[in-house]
């Protein structure tokens, strides 16, 4: 993907990369006009974010294209983030193609702003006999349950409780959580995850036909703390998983992660909506960074 040459440096981040925007009063024509400009030609990042959230909070679909092109060429994944997230707020059906390329972006934050972009047009979009994903729901994750190929299944693990004890007033977070635990799970070699709805008899007695190892997941949301640092907003995450072994509740693996995200921090009116989406980002990469050890702890390193 083509970058544009700038001489601003990167987006300062901890461990997430977070995009920011402005909560901005609805713009005229001859405003627009010049936050275009700012979006395409001006040398400081945190404009371009700016201008790109102002753009995206607009209403006005013609905002779409300096949207696509930024999120296409831009050399900042802060400001390609906050273009795919104007994108999904603007709601153009033709902007569909431009945020499936940026599904693809080297930048986790990007990905993860053109995937909630793309949930939100589909859950736009009129009915259709095709299945939508609503807007808010978790990400599609492997199938659970259902017809297993149980022929190349090596391991077995059930996603127990998997809680909030943060305090921190987001219902999303649980889902988020989930969502990268069953993603990660699902990416283990010959493993098949199992819920609390799927059938248990039937997992039961394959895995004592074929003496398949059977694990447990639990965990909780430990901490989310948003604080102020400068001109910065910051919100950790940090979570704690347990793995343990099924049948006599021995744990085989503790794992633990933590991220923090950062932007510059929003005016009032906006600090409640962007500390949640900061959580969400800050969770969703220190869930990541706890199951990067899970493949190790359910194989036993083979």
């Amino acid at each position: 993907m083509g970058r544009a040459r700038r001489t601003n440096a990167s987006v300062g981040l901890l461990v997430v990369c977070c995009v920011a925007f402005a909560a901005a009063a609805p713009l005229v024509a001859q405003e627009r006009s010049t936050v275009v400009r700012v979006l395409e030609e001006g040398s400081d990042f945190r404009a371009r974010v700016r201008a790109a959230g102002a753009l995206g909070s607009s209403g006005d679909a013609r905002m779409a294209d300096p949207l696509v092109r930024a999120l296409g060429h831009d050399d900042n994944a802060a400001v390609r983030a906050a273009c795919a997230e104007g994108l999904g707020r603007l709601g153009v059906a033709s902007t569909r193609t431009a945020l499936e390329r940026a599904m693809h972006d080297e930048s986790d934050s990007v990905r993860d702003a053109a995937t909630r972009a793309l949930r939100t047009l589909t859950a736009s979009a009129p009915p259709s006999s095709a299945t939508r994903t609503p807007a808010g729901s978790p990400l599609p994750t492997p199938p659970t349950g259902g017809a297993i190929d149980w022929t190349h299944t090596s391991y077995v693990v059930f996603v127990g409780s998997l809680s909030d004890r943060s305090g921190f007033a987001h219902a999303r977070l649980v889902t988020v959580m989930s969502t990268e635990v069953r993603r990660a799970l699902g990416g283990v070699h010959g493993v098949v995850v199992l819920g609390s709805t799927d059938p248990r008899a039937d997992a039961d007695r394959e895995s004592a036909a074929r003496h398949l190892p059977e694990f447990r997941l639990e965990g909780s949301i430990a901490r989310v703390l948003p604080q102020t640092s400068g001109h910065d907003l910051r919100v950790r995450a940090e979570v704690t998983l347990v793995l343990m072994d099924e049948t006599t509740r021995n744990i085989r693996a503790s794992l633990n992660g933590a991220a923090t995200g950062s932007e510059p921090a929003p005016a009032t009116a906006a600090r409640a909506a962007r500390e949640r989406y900061l959580a969400e980002q800050a969770l969703t990469s220190a869930t990541r960074s706890a199951m990067s050890g899970a493949s190790r702890a359910i194989t036993g390193g083979h």
